[in-house]
């Protein structure tokens, strides 16, 4: 086509003609922009070949007579006359419709297959004859965590990202096709800048040019994280569920009828027959033959008639290893049918419940013991129906006790003999201990057949037997310490009495302090008076334990007159008599002393001695005073609560190379953290009708064997109290012994 300077085709050819679909007689003469789909596009190009010279390639699309559109590169030149006139523009169009169609098919697959390759976590690379990256798909970059718009990674960028534990192996496979020419598959982890580990699988293929060398190493990636995962998941349910047939000794199994062929056995089902799960599958012969001869044809019977039968069904059998031991097996089994209603196979478990069944027998023979055993206990016990509170069952005792035969008690209520319970407090007693709670009556009365009464202990709880709710009533006849509390309670009100006139009379610290530290030796020495009293009361005088009454009022005696002499020392400011001492044993002695007020008080004591404890330099008598001020405060200051145990720990341990550390503890009430720091003070104290002489005075004593007490809050449960004592040293003691 040529057209002149005004635009106007002034010829065309018969290629011209079939693109437009119109004769060379209708083209000449009409501009040449009409015929392009972009006009301002076609006459941007001619325009600038005028400009130029020359224009190559220039894209446009050409429009046939019906329609149709042909994509064309067109290119033009300018043409001239012999004066070099320039006359108009010489332009040619290749039809390039079908090279954009296989462009476009190439974009929509290289697309699809970067969507195939992202969806399958997969993707295509390529490296040259040092492994150095050339070509990698969007999806390698995507699985190494690499940016494409920062270009290819090098090689060395990318080991980089390879894990640690997996390089050698990776830099080894990847010689295969650099030295073997040989393809590679590989499995390896890469771990991402954000530190996630991705498993990697990597098959390549060398690329070798008609030298045979190599040119190039092809390949894919593959992202089998998530499959790990699954297979890594799938091993664990594995094991879990092998672990869990292990500890239940459960097996499973699946059995063809038809060929008579085991499908499945698990391993629980291989050890509970005693063969071993890494051998080859029993035969159904070699497990019948461990079947006990006389459940072997049962078992053969049950297991077809089930079968054909359709129908689950469960039998119970023994086996006999090879060693000639029995077990006890559970079996259940279920058919599994067709579309047809045919059986195609059948699944089951076995359980191996010889321990259970050895159970079921030792547990006769311990309902009968049991039954001996409550017989002859020597408190009553009452069976009782939970929903009617009827007796049930009652032992030998609970007979005795209440002068009944056990068919009279059976059918009764404890409303019947228990003076204290009506109906509301029975009801309520059961909603409590349905509700997991032991239902505790420290003295309730119980009424014999012949209307007398006595004193009784009684505690109710609830159990299950046979799936039937049940109350166990256990009553203790506390006749005896009943009158022995009473006695203490009279002996108690004797001690207060003194302990009030002796404070009353005193006068000054010295008097004080006195009165303080000597009170329970004085308080032994009346409690052992008094013991001594009664033993020489009774019918037949029990002179041995009066003897040893006596001795301890003397020992007591002696004491306090010990305890007043050091204490007049110390304010003398006299040098303390010491001694070596095993610091365990002195509050041993201690403990032995208020033994008997700590269970009037409920409390339990609690040691937890060091075995080896050093031992210290010291007066006996005056670091007892301090354990023992201490014990008896921490009694004190529990016998105040109900909520919670009363428990009183001491504990002795080596602190460092010189010290030893005494630590004891209470769960009592506590000291406010503001008042803490002044309890050590004189005449300071917590407590109704104290003096505030004992703390100060064990601070005193302490102090003077060159040690130190303090005391920390136990968050409001107690206080602790810790008092250190300097090691026993042989030269030191040999010094002092020398007057240095």
């Amino acid at each position: 086509m040529t057209i002149g300077l005004d635009g106007k085709v002034t010829d065309v050819n018969a290629a011209t003609e079939a693109a437009t679909g119109r004769p060379r007689s209708e083209l000449i003469g009409t501009d040449f922009c009409d015929y392009f789909t972009e006009p301002a596009q076609a006459r941007a190009g001619y325009e600038q070949a005028f400009r130029e010279g020359l224009v190559r390639d220039y894209p446009l699309e050409l429009r046939h007579r019906d329609g149709h559109v042909m994509s064309v590169l067109y290119n033009a030149s300018v043409y001239r006359d012999e004066s070099n006139q320039v006359l108009g523009v010489f332009a040619a169009a290749r039809d390039i419709t079908e090279r954009k169609r296989a462009e476009e098919a190439l974009r929509r697959s290289e697309a699809y297959l970067a969507e195939a390759q992202r969806l399958a976590h997969a993707g295509a690379w390529a490296n040259d004859g040092t492994y150095q990256p050339v070509h990698w798909s969007e999806e390698v970059f995507r699985i190494w965590g690499f940016d494409p718009q920062h270009g290819l990674p090098t090689r060395d960028q990318a080991r980089q990202r390879i894990h640690p534990e997996d390089l050698d192996k990776y830099l080894h496979a990847v010689r295969r096709p650099i030295e073997e020419k040989a393809d590679i598959e590989l499995e390896f982890r890469i771990v991402l800048p954000d530190g996630a580990v991705k498993h990697l699988h990597d098959l390549g293929h060398p690329v070798l040019n008609a030298k045979g060398e190599l040119v190039e190493v092809v390949g894919t990636t593959v992202d089998i994280t998530e499959r790990k995962r699954a297979e890594e998941a799938l091993r664990r349910s594995e094991a879990y569920l092998s672990e869990a047939q292990r500890l239940t000794h459960s097996g499973s199994w699946a059995w063809d009828p038809r060929r008579d062929q085991m499908h499945h056995c698990s391993g629980e089902t291989f050890r509970i027959y005693g063969f071993d799960p890494r051998e080859a599958a029993p035969t159904i012969h070699e497990f019948l033959q461990r079947v006990h001869p006389e459940d072997r044809v049962r078992l053969r019977e049950s297991s077809l008639t089930g079968a054909l039968g359709k129908k689950e069904h469960v039998l119970d059998y023994r086996i006999v290893l090879p060693d000639g031991t029995i077990k006890h097996l559970h079996s259940t089994r279920h058919p599994v049918l067709n579309a047809a209603g045919e059986v195609v196979e059948v699944v089951g478990t076995v359980v191996d419940v010889t321990e259970r069944k050895r159970a079921e027998e030792a547990l006769r023979e311990s309902e009968t013991r049991f039954r001996t055993f409550v017989d002859h206990a020597a408190e009553a016990f009452f069976m009782l129906d939970f929903e009617k509170g009827t007796v049930l069952d009652v032992n030998r005792p609970a007979c005795e006790s209440l002068g009944y035969t056990r068919e009279e008690l059976i059918g009764m209520t404890p409303i019947d003999f228990d003076v204290n319970l009506d109906r509301p407090t029975l009801e309520s007693m059961a909603e409590r201990t349905a509700a997991g709670e032991t239902v505790f009556f420290d003295r309730h009365w119980h009424r014999r057949k012949d209307g007398t009464l006595f004193p009784v202990e009684v505690h109710t709880s609830l159990f299950w037997h046979g799936g039937r709710r049940l109350l166990l009533k256990v009553a203790k006849d506390i006749s005896d310490r009943l009158r022995a509390e009473q006695q203490r309670d009279r002996l108690r009100q004797l001690e207060a009495d003194l302990a009030h006139i002796n404070r009353v009379s005193m006068m000054g610290e010295l008097a004080a302090s006195v009165a303080h530290e000597v009170n329970q030796p004085l308080s032994g020495v009346v409690s052992n008076a008094s013991a001594g009293l009664r033993w020489l009361a009774g019918d037949v005088p029990n002179l041995e334990e009066a003897r040893e009454g006596l001795r301890r009022i003397v020992r007591d005696g002696k004491r306090a007159g010990e305890v007043i002499a050091r204490i007049r020392a110390l304010t003398r400011k006299a040098a303390t008599a010491t001694e070596k001492l095993d610091l365990n044993e002195t509050i041993r002695e201690v403990l032995a002393l208020v033994g008997d007020e700590a269970k009037r008080k409920s409390v339990i004591i609690r040691t937890q001695f060091a075995d080896d404890l050093s031992p210290v330099s010291g007066d006996r008598v005056q670091l007892q005073q301090v354990v023992l001020n201490l014990v008896m405060n921490a009694i004190e200051a529990m016998s105040v609560i109900d909520e919670r145990a009363r428990e009183l720990e001491i504990s002795t341990r080596n602190i460092d190379r010189d010290q030893v550390q005494v630590t004891i503890q209470d769960s009592g009430t506590g000291i406010a953290p503001q008042t803490i720091g002044r309890i050590f003070d004189s005449f300071y104290t917590t407590k109704p009708g104290g003096m505030g002489m004992g703390l100060s005075i064990s601070r005193s004593i302490l102090q003077a064997h060159g040690g130190r007490i303090w005391a920390t809050a136990n968050d409001g449960r107690g206080t602790i109290f810790h008092f250190t004592l300097p090691k026993y040293h042989e030269e030191g003691s040999n010094a002092e012994a020398a007057g240095v």
